[in-house]
């Protein structure tokens, strides 16, 4: 397994890719802090960078419990539910976070290799 950003280049050298979860959330965490944004673009972009962090860090303790497949693939499913959640476009968020959301929902499989492969 290989984890990665999202560069295309390493689309295929993998048997197993992860993508890092600290990349979207440091752009979500920029958007969020931004000084360049109204406070309620900032405040949209922060509901999304609040909901992101809170799931990775639920990621986190999944992965810190002993690896049970069946239990890891209903994790999966669980977290995957919030994955789509946060993901998901409302019509309200400026390009840069559509852009993300975008980038999330494409490549979603990739960013829970982790939870079901040991």
């Amino acid at each position: 397994m290989g984890i990665t950003d999202d560069y295309g280049a390493y689309k295929n050298i993998f048997a197993y890719h992860q993508l890092c979860w600290s990349h979207p959330l440091r752009k979500l965490r920029e958007l969020a802090k931004s000084e360049k944004l109204d406070n309620l673009k900032k405040s949209v972009c922060m509901v999304s960078y609040t909901a992101f962090s809170e799931l990775y860090h639920d990621l986190e303790d999944v992965l810190k419990k002993p690896f049970e497949l069946s239990k890891r693939e209903e994790e999966k499913k669980r977290l995957m539910r919030r994955f789509d959640e946060i993901a998901k476009i409302t019509g309200n968020e400026i390009e840069k976070l559509r852009k993300i959301k975008e980038s999330l929902t494409k490549n979603r499989e990739k960013y829970f290799t982790c939870v079901t492969i040991e």
